[in-house]
C-alpha cells in the first residue's frame, strides 16, 4: 500500500517531536526518533492495516552526521532485522549498527528515558502549524523575529508536497544557523527538522 499525503505527515510530525524531545542527546535523538516512527507505524499495522514494503537499506555502517538520515536507515535496519517488536534493544541495535561507532553510547540511553520519550511523542498533537510551533518553542526558546520565518515555513508545509516539502526544510535549517539560539540549541533544532525532512521521504517511498 501506499500511505496517503496525511498519513505520511502525520507520522513524520511524530518523528519531529521525538527528535526534539530528545534534544538533549545531540546526536543520539536519531534513535529515539526512528523508535517513535516504528512504534506508529506498528500500531497503525495492527488498528487500521497498514502494510509497506521497504526499500532494501542503503549500505551501512553509516558515516552521516544527518540525523535524518541516520533515522531512516534505522528504520529500514530495523525492517531488514526481522524486528517486529518495537522494543529498547530491537531499536539500539539497529542504530549500531547503522552507526556502531556510537554504540556505546546510544546503549547508555536508558530503557525509562527512552520509553517516555518515545511514548511522549506519539501524543503529541502537532497537526496546525501553531501547535508546532508551540511545541517546538516548548523546547527551544525561538525569539518574536526568529518564529517568523520559523512559522512561515510550518504554514507552507500544510499543503507541500515531497520536493517543496524537502526544499523548504533546507531553507528553514540555512536560516536557523542565524537565529538567536545557543549553538545547542541550534543544533538540536536543525537534528529535529532534518529528521522531519527524512521521514517523510522515507515513508513516502
Amino acid at each position: 500500500m501506499t500511505l496517503t499525503r496525511d498519513q505520511k505527515i502525520a507520522i513524520a510530525w511524530v518523528d519531529y517531536a521525538a527528535g526534539l524531545a530528545s534534544v538533549e542527546l545531540g546526536p543520539l535523538s536519531f534513535a529515539i526518533a526512528a523508535a517513535a516512527s516504528m512504534a506508529y507505524y506498528q500500531d497503525k499495522h495492527v488498528s487500521e492495516g497498514w502494510n509497506l514494503s521497504f526499500r532494501i537499506p542503503e549500505p551501512i555502517p553509516s558515516t552521516s552526521d544527518d540525523e535524518g538520515i541516520l533515522h531512516n536507515l534505522t528504520c529500514e535496519q530495523f525492517i531488514a532485522n526481522g524486528y517486529t517488536l518495537v522494543t529498547y534493544s530491537n531499536i539500539i541495535q539497529s542504530a549500531s549498527e547503522v552507526r556502531p561507532d556510537l554504540s556505546s553510547e546510544l546503549q547508555s540511553i536508558t530503557q525509562t528515558y527512552f520509553d517516555e520519550k518515545v511514548t511522549s511523542a506519539q501524543t503529541q498533537a502537532l497537526k496546525t502549524s501553531q501547535e508546532q510551533l508551540d511545541y517546538t518553542m516548548s523546547i527551544i526558546p525561538l525569539n518574536n523575529t526568529d518564529q517568523v520565518p520559523f512559522l512561515n515555513t510550518l504554514n507552507i508545509l500544510q499543503t507541500a508536497e515531497q520536493a517543496q516539502w524537502v526544499q523548504s526544510i533546507d531553507s528553514l535549517i540555512l536560516q536557523v544557523n542565524n537565529f538567536t539560539l545557543t549553538q545547542e540549541e541550534k543544533s538540536g533544532l536543525i537534528n529535529s527538522l532534518q529528521i522531519l525532512k527524512h521521514s517523510y521521504v522515507l515513508w513516502g517511498n
